[in-house]
């Protein structure tokens, strides 16, 4: 009996590991790269200017909340813990104990909410909050400047799983970092 099947051939063409990024060197650095009718340097200057606006008001902001709430660290560790035993303990499930673990969870680790609903007495404060949300968006606006008209092929997945899957592993160590200093 002879085998005339072809169908090793279609799986064996496929093996093929394929990750490539875009590079730069000093060619690209010049004057042009750097003036504002280039529309990246004009996104950068504009996040660098929201980024600075975030910082002077999560500033005046703290001091209010120190100010008017005047909540110490251990009360709101006293609420950390009692929103992790319910979370994790949770004998009395509920809609309304969901509601409030929910809420607690985008007032504490909601990168974009946090900023103005974080809990006073948490540590994180909000200048460290808009720290936090200028890296995850420059290192968003790296991530797609490397992958940016790239092909990427991964063994026995198709194109769009492999640019997605790349671009997580790329994506993932610097929020991982940020969430592991903070």
């Amino acid at each position: 009996i002879t085998c005339t099947s072809t169908h090793l051939t279609v799986f064996s063409s496929r093996m093929q590991l394929r990750v490539s990024v875009n590079t730069f060197d000093a060619s690209d650095v010049n004057a042009r790269a750097f003036s504002l009718n280039n529309t990246v340097m004009i996104t950068a200057s504009v996040i660098i200017g929201v980024y600075l606006v975030l910082l002077v008001a999560g500033y005046f902001y703290d001091k209010h909340l120190e100010e008017t709430d005047g909540l110490s660290g251990s009360q709101f560790w006293r609420e950390f813990n009692y929103m992790r035993r319910v979370r994790i303990v949770g004998n009395n499930r509920s809609v309304a104990v969901f509601g409030k673990v929910t809420y607690w969870g985008f007032r504490r680790k909601h990168p974009w909410l946090s900023f103005w609903l974080r809990h006073p007495g948490d540590f994180i404060n909000s200048m460290k909050r808009a720290t936090i949300l200028a890296v995850l968006v420059f290192n968003t606006m790296t991530l797609c400047a490397l992958l940016s008209g790239q092909t990427q092929q991964l063994p026995f997945l198709s194109r769009r799983l492999s640019i997605a899957l790349v671009s997580m592993l790329f994506a993932l160590p610097i929020p991982m970092t940020m969430a592991l200093i903070f």
